[in-house]
């Protein structure tokens, strides 16, 4: 009998042991996720790209890469941060891999196109530029015609800026970037009751900033009404004293009453 109890006894340890021994198939570990790992990464990496902190850019985006070598948005990020890093063969690279692996990603080729026209290759950037504003499916075409529009200006081409300009304002009328840089080119392009016209659309959608008070200043110079951009001078610098156009007024101010010192004499 006491044999019988011993072996119930070593029976039954033997069964809670086996009943709490964990096994191999209730606690294997899932596979990691790499793509979902790699998106995550690209993200931080954008992020840090924004806040310039190439250091971190680069680590995050090579983990991203190393996860998914195939992710469109890693591959897109790393080429703008080559680009950052004055590593254009690099960054080309990286760009045309990314629009590859997502040709209906209109982003990707607007951010290529404004590679390109920073590398002076303009007839190039303005192809790109005009393939990501025909896509059906980019929600906001308008930028990459803006955009269009700035390599242009840049390039000096003030007739074709205004072109692209005026395509934007089409796509959304209340663009306010659009509506100051066309401003902007009609300033230059000597047209200035056009320029202030635009210049006051600009305002009534956006907060004055020390670019538009600055160029307010030189329309209303150029139309002879002085009280007014005398007023807007004091504005400038009042509100953004340390702005580099409030030194830029500053300068410009000082040379014309030198000038007008000499004249008088």
């Amino acid at each position: 009998m006491k044999k019988s109890i011993k072996l119930l006894y070593f029976l039954l340890t033997a069964m809670l042991v086996s009943a709490c021994a964990p096994t191999t198939q209730n606690y294997s570990r899932p596979a990691p996720d790499l793509k979902k790992a790699s998106q995550l990464n690209a993200e931080l990496g954008i992020g840090y790209l924004q806040q310039n902190n190439l250091t971190e850019v680069k680590h995050k985006l090579d983990k991203a890469l190393s996860q998914d070598s195939d992710n469109p948005l890693a591959n897109n990020a790393f080429g703008r941060l080559n680009a950052k890093l004055n590593k254009p063969q690099v960054a080309e690279k990286y760009f045309l891999k990314s629009i590859d692996l997502a040709p209906e990603n209109a982003t990707f080729v607007n951010t290529y196109a404004i590679f390109l026209c920073g590398q002076d290759r303009l007839s190039e950037a303005e192809k790109q530029f005009n393939r990501a504003a025909s896509n059906k499916f980019y929600k906001t075409p308008e930028f990459a015609l803006d955009n269009a529009g700035l390599c242009a200006y840049q390039a000096v081409q003030y007739e074709k800026a205004e072109y692209y300009y005026q395509l934007a304002i089409q796509a959304r009328p209340n663009f306010a970037q659009a509506l100051f840089h066309l401003a902007q080119v009609k300033y230059k392009r000597l047209q200035h009751h056009r320029a202030e016209t635009y210049l006051a659309r600009y305002h009534k959608l956006a907060k004055e900033t020390p670019a538009s008070l600055l160029l307010g200043i030189y329309i209303q110079q150029a139309l002879g009404h002085k009280k007014t951009s005398d007023a807007l001078g004091i504005k400038l610098l009042k509100q953004f004293p340390a702005s580099t156009q409030a030194a830029s007024y500053l300068r410009s101010r000082s040379r014309s009453r030198s000038r007008s010192r000499s004249n008088s004499r």
